[in-house]
């Protein structure tokens, strides 16, 4: 803060911390005071979430990619991967529809092999022969049949269903 006088000006330079801005239905949340004692006893003896179990953002107020200015508000919408569907996905694979993204993140996308074989190629159409045939074979464990006659249960649609559940595990 800056105060002026005729003959002087003064700068207030003392550090100030950075308070967060954290809005719930418009309003500002107020800021809780802990008795440290008992807040530190509660936090030590909480059980901890396994990474698996923790939401996953799904969309976004800003869309992603945008440059926003620091202190832009962005509102997150979470959800954990037991409720996030195949069918919000673009062109999900036949054998995944209705079902929630879980039955892979926690099945078949397990397995190194496979996250780094979907992870290593952007396309279905890079996967060299070896790796498609293993994938294919990862796939089918999963109950995810691929059938090239048929759009829906291609090996492209199904390799794309499983790179989208891999963003989220």
């Amino acid at each position: 803060m800056a105060r002026t006088t005729s003959s002087e000006t003064v700068v207030d330079l003392t550090p100030r911390t950075k308070q967060a801005k954290v809005v719930r239905e418009g309003f500002a949340v107020p800021a809780a005071k802990l008795d440290e004692t008992k807040s530190q006893f509660f936090v030590d003896n909480l059980p901890t979430a396994l990474p698996k179990d923790e939401p996953r953002v799904v969309s976004q107020s800003v869309k992603a990619g945008t440059n926003v200015p620091p202190g832009t508000t962005v509102d997150l919408i979470l959800a954990p991967t037991h409720l996030i569907p195949f069918d919000i996905f673009e062109n999900p694979h036949k054998n995944l529809m209705g079902k929630n993204i879980n039955v892979v993140t926690d099945g078949i996308l397990q397995d190194s092999k496979v996250r780094q074989t979907l992870l290593k190629f952007d396309n279905a159409d890079d996967v060299p022969q070896a790796d498609k045939a293993m994938l294919i074979n990862e796939f089918k464990k999963a109950n995810v049949n691929v059938d090239e006659a048929a759009a829906d249960t291609s090996f492209g649609t199904a390799f794309d269903s499983m790179r989208a559940a891999l963003a989220f595990k």
